[in-house]
């Protein structure tokens, strides 16, 4: 798979010039996981080193919090989404599990990496953490919209 086509192709990553996604590119690893994969589990603690945020490039993951996961479903992510991201800004426990449902391929950037963006790219990490950022308020409003529902329906 042509991992800067991909990543060129993902709405998260249209502020990025050519070479800035593959520089991108080149800090990602490409992994292929089959159904049932567990990505990250809610409550795990942080492993520091490890953690990783990822691109989803193909298949579905579908992210769950706390109790039966077919009954607490928050979302299913498609192609082109990010996961993960909670690792890289805050340490401490999982706060949802990811979960492949069928085979899936993603892209991700370790901490390691990540830091390494940080350091020696300032404009591309600007940018990813702009990217970061956005999607944690999406993904915080779609859970303030969860919470007003279940409150206006008790």
């Amino acid at each position: 798979m042509d991992l800067a086509a991909a990543l060129r192709n993902a709405s998260a990553f249209a502020e990025l010039d050519a070479g800035e996604i593959d520089a991108l590119a080149r800090a990602m690893t490409i992994e292929s996981h089959g159904d049932g994969h567990v990505f990250i589990r809610e409550g795990d603690a942080r492993r520091s080193v490890s953690d990783a945020v990822f691109v989803l490039l193909s298949g579905v993951v579908r992210v769950t919090r706390s109790g039966d996961p077919r009954k607490a479903l928050q979302r299913e992510l498609a192609p082109g989404e990010l996961f993960g991201l909670i690792a890289l800004v805050d340490r401490g426990a999982r706060t949802a599990t990811c979960t492949a449902v069928g085979p899936v391929e993603t892209a991700s950037l370790n901490r390691a990496a990540f830091d390494h963006l940080l350091h020696s790219n300032a404009e591309l990490a600007c940018k990813f953490q702009l990217v970061v950022a956005r999607q944690l308020a999406r993904d915080f409003d779609r859970l303030q919209r969860v919470l007003r529902e279940a409150i206006a329906r008790r």
